[in-house]
Order: C-alpha cells, then sequence, then structure tokens
C-alpha cells in the first residue's frame, strides 16, 4: 500500500480484529491498491480503488449510503452482487433511477431503503461493505460491532467520512471494540476506515473425503449448533451424483459425478464447484474429465490449495481463483 501522502499515528487495544483507519480523498484517493486499473476514468476511480481495498472482486457487496452513483460503479467495475441500504426516501429514488438507465438488474444491484442501525443481513454473510461520505449522524448510528456482525470471516469494512470527521473521531468511534491494531491519518476532504474480521474461533474444517486423513467422520466444529438454520440459498439447487465435498478456508468444494435422474441436473455433471461457504457465492468452476471417478478420496481442501488426483499426478488449485 502506498502511504507517501499521508501521515499516521499507530494506537494498539488489546483486542482481536484488525482495523485500518486511513484517508479518504474522494476520487483523489492515489494509487493504494493496483489490481483493477484497466480503463479507469475520474467517474469510476473512487469505485475501482474501493473494489481494489476490499480484496474481493466477486461475492456479497453492502453499500450502506453515499454518493448516488456509487453502487452503479461499484457493479460495473466488479462482478459483486451489490445491495445497497438507503436511509434517504429521495436518494433511494435517485439511486434506482439510475440503476435502471445502466441497465442492472436485481441479480447484480438491489437497492432498498431502510435504518443502518440494524442492517438486514444474516451473520457471517457480507463479503465487502462500503460506506462513503458517513458523517457525524451517519456513525451515531453504524456501531463496528454490526458491521462485524455482518461480515463473514475476513471480510472487509471500509467507512469514507466527510471532512467534518477528524481521525481522533473516528478513533473513538471504534475504541472498546474488538480491534487489535489502529492506524489513522487524514487529508483535506476527510478519513477512512478499513476494518477486517478475524476467524472465527472454533470453526472445523473438512479437509477429505471422510473429513480428515484418519478417515473418522466426524467433525469438530464448536461454531454450528442447534437450532440449525438455512444460511444461504443458491444455485445450482439440482445437481447429479455421486456428490463430494469438502472445506477449508471459508470455501466448499463440491465435486459432482456423471449421474442424473433429471434433465435439471444435467449441466452439473462432472464439475468441480468451489463458493464461498458463508454466501454461496461461486468463486470457480471447472470440468472434471470423463469419466473421472469422485466417489474416492480424490481431493484435499486447505486455505490455500486444493489438491486433485488427476490420472498419475496431483493437481494444485489456487483455493481462491482454480
Amino acid at each position: 500500500m502506498h502511504h507517501s501522502k499521508y501521515s499516521s499515528q499507530r494506537v494498539n487495544h488489546a483486542v482481536p480484529a484488525s482495523v485500518i483507519i486511513l484517508t479518504l480523498c474522494g476520487i483523489l484517493l492515489g494509487p493504494l491498491y493496483t489490481r483493477v486499473q484497466a480503463e479507469e476514468t475520474p467517474a469510476n476511480a473512487l469505485a475501482r480503488r474501493l473494489v481494489n481495498m476490499g480484496g474481493v472482486d466477486r461475492g456479497l457487496c453492502a453499500v450502506i449510503g453515499g454518493p448516488s452513483d456509487l453502487p452503479v460503479q461499484i457493479a460495473q467495475c466488479s462482478q459483486l452482487l451489490v445491495h445497497v441500504r438507503e436511509p434517504d426516501p429521495d436518494m433511494l429514488v435517485l439511486k434506482k433511477r439510475l440503476a435502471q438507465e445502466a441497465g442492472l438488474g436485481i441479480d447484480r444491484l438491489v437497492i432498498e431503503q431502510g435504518a443502518i442501525n440494524k442492517l438486514p443481513y444474516a451473520d457471517n454473510l457480507i463479503d465487502l461493505v462500503l460506506v462513503a461520505q458517513a458523517d457525524v449522524a451517519t456513525l451515531a448510528q453504524l456501531s463496528v460491532p454490526e458491521l462485524l456482525r455482518i461480515l463473514v470471516p475476513q471480510g472487509t469494512a471500509i467507512i469514507g467520512t466527510t471532512d467534518k470527521i477528524s481521525p481522533e473521531q473516528l478513533r473513538q468511534w471504534g475504541r472498546g471494540e474488538k480491534i487489535e491494531d489502529v492506524q489513522t491519518g487524514h487529508a483535506d476532504r476527510g478519513s477512512w476506515l478499513r476494518l477486517s474480521k478475524p476467524p472465527l474461533e472454533g470453526v472445523d474444517e473438512w479437509s477429505h473425503w471422510e473429513h480428515g486423513p484418519d478417515n473418522n467422520p466426524v467433525s469438530t466444529d464448536q461454531v454450528i449448533k442447534a437450532p440449525y438454520m438455512t444460511q444461504f440459498l443458491a444455485e445450482p439447487y439440482y445437481i447429479g451424483m455421486p456428490a463430494i465435498t469438502t472445506a477449508a478456508g471459508g470455501r466448499t468444494f463440491l465435486a459432482i459425478g456423471n449421474i442424473s435422474h433429471h434433465q435439471r441436473e444435467w449441466d452439473t455433471l462432472n464439475q468441480l464447484i468451489a463458493r464461498n461457504g458463508y454466501n454461496g457465492t461461486i468463486l470457480w468452476q471447472q470440468a472434471l474429465p470423463d469419466g473421472y471417478l469422485c466417489h474416492r478420496s480424490a481431493f484435499i481442501a486447505t486455505a490455500d490449495i486444493f489438491y486433485r488426483i488427476d490420472g498419475n499426478a496431483c493437481l494444485m488449485l489456487d483455493a481462491r481463483t482454480g
């Protein structure tokens, strides 16, 4: 990250999440992140920088308030499914009109009105939360615990403020919460805050066909407990047989065989589908070779690498991108 434009201080709190508070200069943020660079214009520069800072290009993005054109630009410069929570009814009408003019349907951009003190998302669901141009009233309604509640583990929230909010006010806003590292900075047009949710403690992984290399199919997970609730519904709703699922690093990896009983399952045959384990977003998908026997110990899932038997060899796939 490039910090040459900013002055900063470090404040430490002995609690388990990481928060970075730096500066927001509107669309003049500078080259903080450079992963998304192509076709950048002054109109969409802020959206592109926010997506880069969030570190995800696909998944669920919640945009809370902010500039009228930001939701459309976020959707256009990424593969994120964007949900807008807008408290201002007049701004709601404008944002819906801009989305319609851009040809973005609800499969890419959903805009709804509502309060922001309690956000309408399940726990551990949202990959990226964006709040731009937050003022004192916005910060009075938002809370760090609520942001941490809705974020997926290791998900990111970025809070941009107006020039009326000082770094000290942001520091006070986050004080006492689950923050272990805080950095603050300032610029001419406000400050911004970037926080990441820590991994959930007690989560177990299912790295092999029968849980682990010892073939004892019993989970040691301490997080998922009764009553069991539906976390998400995501396509494909129907799949072929047999099917093997492994899980690691907050992702699931579904391997589907070559047997189907209905036409609705045909498109899923001989497929390997990796998805976000918290919201169901398909991260990548690959075809398995014809005749591939997936109903065996052919896969090992880890947080970084997905291992798959490939004839007499073993493929090592990037768990995030395939």
